[in-house]
């Protein structure tokens, strides 16, 4: 058994997950979740997109490491660029 993540074919909003040998007509074996260092977060509202085969929704907590992330990133470079 394998389990699949199963969306609205009109709205590609997600509408659960089966387990079975067979891939079901509009599902996917992608899980509607982001993964940032290691740590997986749960999409709310997720909606799949079939042209990059990826969900898109929101997570606080994602959105506020992603964030923090990205001004680590900033300061590492600005930190170069002054120490040059």
């Amino acid at each position: 058994m394998q389990t699949f993540y199963v969306y609205d074919p009109v709205t590609f909003e997600y509408a659960g997950k089966v387990q079975c040998k067979n891939q079901p007509v509009d599902s996917t074996t992608s899980a509607p979740v982001a993964v940032l260092n290691g740590k997986v977060y749960d999409l709310l509202k997720p909606t799949y997109s079939k042209e990059t085969d990826t969900w898109h929704g929101t997570n606080s907590d994602y959105d506020l490491q992603n964030s923090v992330s990205g001004l680590s990133k900033q300061v590492a470079n600005l930190n170069e660029t002054v120490d040059l």
